[in-house]
């Protein structure tokens, strides 16, 4: 009966301490079907665009619990996608359209995993993409419309942890931004995450579609400006977490090592009387 007992209480610790949880904070931002339209008020005159110089940002930078570090970062013109990688983290991102037009989609990808056994060494990654004041000339009497979506999310699976004092965040946004004729018009999605009073994880997201048009209503040609941007980046000092199935049976286990015990220590108690 002793070999079994021990048998099961050694099972139920083994199985307390196995399956950990490892945080894994999460973020991404895009701006995606960017579509330019021209029109003309004036039936004489043909609506025109013209673009010009602008400055395409691609990147990423990804830290590791070692210290380190992965950097990928590129300028015009920027190939499909761009990013860097460690065993910890990682980042991503991606412009497309980008050869024709001021670039049709933009997105950037963050993600961050447990931190090992120190929040000395955290893990944590930015992701991001740009199109930096892109500038077009409209035409007399022409009128542009920029329509567009952007979405954004953050999350964290484990947030706080008590036990290393270890946390996650998550954060990410997208925006437009155009300049034109002294005035500015642009919109936003912005999500961020970490956690909540007591310590559980967050999710966070954005999303929306928009439309803005500038209309030249002067004489002669005019110069504008457009900014696009998607950023990501995420940070994670959590090591690894037992999931509550595992507290459950550690606890287990640890109550039946205490019966166990208590048996024991009653049994050293008992007198044995033998009879002639």
């Amino acid at each position: 009966m002793k070999g079994l007992q021990t048998g099961s209480i050694g099972l139920g610790l083994a199985v307390a301490f196995s399956s950990p949880v490892f945080a894994d904070a999460t973020a991404t931002a895009s701006i995606g079907d960017l579509t330019v339209t021209i029109t003309s008020s004036n039936p004489h005159v043909a609506p025109s665009i013209t673009w010009g110089s602008s400055e395409f940002f691609e990147g990423g930078s990804a830290y590791d619990t070692a210290l380190l570090t992965s950097d990928t970062y590129n300028t015009s013109p920027p190939p499909a996608t761009n990013g860097a990688s460690t065993a910890g983290s990682s980042a991503s991102s991606t412009i497309t359209g980008y050869s024709t037009s001021p670039g049709t989609s933009f997105s950037a990808t963050s993600s961050s995993l447990a931190a090992g056994t120190s929040v000395n060494f955290p893990n944590y990654a930015t992701g991001v993409t740009t199109n930096d004041e892109q500038s077009f000339t409209l035409g007399k009497d022409t009128t542009v419309t920029f329509s567009y979506s952007g979405s954004s999310t953050a999350q964290t699976t484990v947030g706080y942890n008590s036990l290393d004092q270890g946390y996650e965040t998550a954060e990410s946004y997208a925006y437009l931004e155009v300049y034109f004729g002294g005035s500015e018009q642009g919109s936003e999605v912005i999500s961020d995450a970490s956690y909540n009073s007591d310590g559980s994880p967050q999710t966070d997201s954005d999303s929306g579609s928009w439309s803005t048009s500038f209309k030249n209503s002067s004489s002669g040609p005019l110069t504008g400006y457009l900014d696009i941007y998607a950023y990501s980046t995420t940070y994670c000092s959590v090591g690894a977490v037992p999931e509550p199935e595992t507290y459950a049976l550690m606890t287990a286990g640890l109550g039946l090592v205490g019966v166990v015990l208590a048996h024991r220590r009653r049994s050293s108690r008992r007198v044995i009387v033998g009879f002639a």
